[in-house]
């Protein structure tokens, strides 16, 4: 297999809180830290070998201190590759014997690495940076630190927004809890392959089942903006990333079922529509 690079961020290795022994804000799901622990573990060492690069996008660890080294010294040793460090909010401790446990330890990196065997500079930060080096070039950037935020959700709305409007960026969240990344490192073929901005991530794409909440939180919306256009609105909702006008499909039964409501009535056009109330339509 060679030599690979690989990334991945935000392990939050004994952190209570991304488990449901604490909050499990991110909603791992794990019910402790033991079940995440051994997951991550068996799950990186099938993927990663000791001849592998793995870029570690900050957030490794909770909280490292003297006290508690040995322990996450363990739980690092256990996992194949040669591990770099790419810091972040939560990595405090950085003393000598920390650095020891990394090949490097960095607040920022720039690697060459590729995709479809063309060569691509690749940017390396725990935090998402819209106008990263060589973005005009075709360089990718990956980062993490947000997990299954609102503030995710932002990211990939501006991402789309600079692209529109001819600023190319191409950038990748590697948290370990996305459903692309599953608590494995992967390669940037990989991650470009697999990523899914419309995945399930903090909040669901539009399915079978969301159907209801959306109608209700259209009409909630368009009691406020009687006029709006329907795919404002639904971009207001849910997030450009998560609902595009011309699934015709989804905006069909959104729209069969805001009939049922007789106080509001919706014309459609080709790839889009306009809640009015009944007064102001015309046939």
């Amino acid at each position: 297999m060679g030599e690979r690079k690989l990334y991945i961020s935000d392990l939050h290795l004994g952190h209570i809180n991304v488990t449901k022994a604490g909050k499990d804000f991110d909603n791992r799901g794990f019910k402790d830290l033991d079940e995440m622990h051994d997951t991550i573990t068996k799950k990186w060492n099938a993927v990663v070998t000791n001849a592998d690069h793995v870029y570690c996008l900050g957030d490794i660890a909770w909280k490292v201190s003297n006290q508690n080294f040995d322990y996450y010294k363990e739980l690092l040793n256990n996992l194949n590759g040669n591990k770099h460090l790419i810091l972040g909010n939560h990595d405090k401790f950085v003393n000598d014997r920390f650095k020891k446990l990394f090949e490097e330890v960095v607040p920022y990196k720039e690697v060459n690495d590729e995709v479809n065997g063309a060569n691509k500079r690749v940017i390396l930060s725990h935090y998402y940076i819209p106008f990263y080096n060589h973005h005009y070039r075709n360089a990718i950037m990956l980062h993490g630190h947000s997990h299954n935020s609102a503030e995710s959700e932002m990211e990939r709305r501006l991402t789309a927004m600079l692209n529109r409007q001819g600023f190319p960026c191409e950038i990748y969240n590697v948290g370990c809890m996305y459903p692309y990344i599953d608590y494995a490192p992967r390669t940037l073929q990989y991650i470009v392959d697999h990523y899914n901005p419309k995945a399930k991530y903090s909040r669901d794409a539009v399915e079978e089942d969301d159907f209801d909440n959306i109608v209700q939180a259209m009409l909630d919306y368009h009691s406020q903006y009687p006029m709006i256009r329907f795919g404002q609105a639904v971009v207001n909702i849910l997030g450009e990333d998560h609902f595009y006008m011309s699934d015709k499909e989804a905006l069909q039964k959104i729209c069969s079922k805001i009939k049922n409501h007789s106080e509001v009535k919706i014309k459609i056009y080709e790839n889009t529509a306009r809640l009015t109330t009944n007064a102001s339509i015309t046939s």
